[in-house]
């Protein structure tokens, strides 16, 4: 009777761990469409590469920002050469 119930045990065990193994697949198989649907594509790699590239334009993006002065003022003068950036005048 004991290697009855082991059987079943043993049985039993693996087929919770087949159902977990079945879940843990496809949640990363929704997970995988859910990438390929938002950002076209689901390869580490790739998403890693675009993270990085990210951070660098912000990083240089925040490093051009820290160059320029906004100035509200109707008229301005400039001496010497300069690069300016003028905001247009929302509508």
């Amino acid at each position: 009777m004991e290697t009855k119930n082991s059987f079943e045990e043993s049985l039993y065990r693996m087929k919770m761990n087949i159902d977990s193994m079945e879940k843990q697949l496809i949640d990363l198989y929704s997970e995988k469409e859910f990438l390929e649907r938002e950002i076209h594509t689901s390869n580490p790699i790739l998403i890693v590469h675009m993270i990085k590239n990210m951070e660098r334009q912000l990083k240089e993006l925040y490093e051009e920002k820290r160059n320029y002065l906004v100035i509200d003022a109707n008229q301005i003068i400039i001496q010497g050469a300069k690069k300016i950036i003028i905001r247009k005048k929302s509508s």
